[in-house]
C-alpha cells in the first residue's frame, strides 16, 4: 500500500485539489516484475555491452495483489478500483495482470473498476 501526497516545491494537480478531493490507496507489487532481479550483463566493457532486465510476474502473485486492491475498494466508500496497466507495451506480464483483473472483479460484483493506460494521454 502506498500513500499519495505531495511534496514540498511542486506543482501538480494534486496541489491544487483539497484534502477532500484527494484520498487515495495504491496497491503494487514489488517482489516480482522488475523487482525480481532477473537479468544479466554480457559483453564487459565493450561498445556493445548488453544489460538486461527480465520483468517475472506469476498468476498466484498477480491474485493476490488483485484481490487484496479489491478488497481494499470494497471496504471503501466509494467501492472505486482503478486498475493501471501498460498492457499496450508489455504484452505479456501486463496482459496477464489484465487478464486476472477481469477474473477477480466477478468475485467482487459490488466493486466498480476500470482499466487505466499509465503512458495514456487523456
Amino acid at each position: 500500500m502506498r500513500p499519495v501526497r505531495t511534496f514540498p516545491g511542486t506543482h501538480t494537480a494534486l496541489r491544487r485539489a483539497t484534502d477532500q478531493d484527494i484520498d487515495w490507496r495504491l496497491v503494487r507489487e514489488n517482489s516480482e516484475g522488475e523487482y525480481a532481479g532477473q537479468g544479466g550483463r554480457s559483453h564487459l566493457k565493450q561498445p556493445w555491452e548488453t544489460a538486461t532486465e527480465v520483468a517475472i510476474f506469476t498468476r498466484v502473485g498477480i491474485e493476490r495483489i488483485m484481490r487484496f486492491a479489491f478488497e481494499t475498494a470494497q471496504k471503501r466508500p466509494r467501492k472505486l478500483l482503478t486498475v493501471v496497466t501498460k498492457s499496450n507495451s508489455m504484452r505479456n506480464g501486463m496482459v496477464l495482470w489484465d487478464e486476472v483483473a477481469l477474473e477477480i472483479s466477478k468475485e467482487f460484483p459490488d466493486v466498480k473498476w476500470d482499466k487505466m493506460l499509465v503512458d495514456g494521454k487523456s
